[in-house]
């Protein structure tokens, strides 16, 4: 599994863009630095629990996306 095809990353990116926001939108909204969002998309970084709970508040992501995302 490379960087870019990792699950959770990707589900982040997939909601981001469906809420039309960039990179630095959701990290402002969801308080957390804009590299922390492009490594969580990208693969190369887990999020803490807060801030995994903070992108699914901001984005209104089921949490079954997150833990079952196929």
């Amino acid at each position: 599994m490379t960087h870019s095809e990792h699950p959770l990353g990707s589900v982040i990116r997939k909601y981001r863009k469906e809420r039309g926001l960039t990179q630095f939108q959701l990290s402002e909204k969801a308080e957390i630095s804009h590299r922390q969002v492009m490594s969580i998309e990208n693969g190369r970084c887990y999020p803490k629990f807060e801030t995994l709970c903070r992108l699914v508040q901001v984005l209104n992501i089921p949490p079954d996306q997150i833990f079952h995302p196929e």
